[in-house]
């Protein structure tokens, strides 16, 4: 089955997020054309907006942000701890900056 899908955003990850699920991903005008045997997982697939399958249907997708790679990490030392840690100590602080600058 095809289904063209319409991303949230970050369209080159979300096309690389499918790869693994689907026979065929190509990207056109915007959109992302996958192939697949079953197309039910699309729903949970986050940074999909909504998709049309093959006989016309409409299907609401996950939305939101799709997943990085760069989101996983590997937790082996305690470096890693506190690489992770500060990582996300940073992401949060300069969210609340950005915040305090909007009001």
């Amino acid at each position: 089955m095809k289904a063209e899908l319409t991303p949230t955003e970050k369209i080159e990850t979300l096309k690389t997020n499918l790869k693994p699920r689907v026979k065929t991903v190509k990207k056109d005008s915007g959109k992302l054309i996958v192939e697949a045997e079953d197309l039910e997982f699309l729903e949970k697939v986050p940074g999909i907006k909504h998709y049309t399958v093959n006989d016309g249907s409409r299907q609401k997708g996950l939305g939101g942000t799709p997943i990085d790679e760069k989101a996983y990490i590997n937790l082996e030392t305690r470096e890693d701890i506190a690489k992770a840690f500060l990582a996300t100590a940073r992401w949060i602080s300069a969210k609340r900056i950005r915040r305090d600058t909007n009001r």
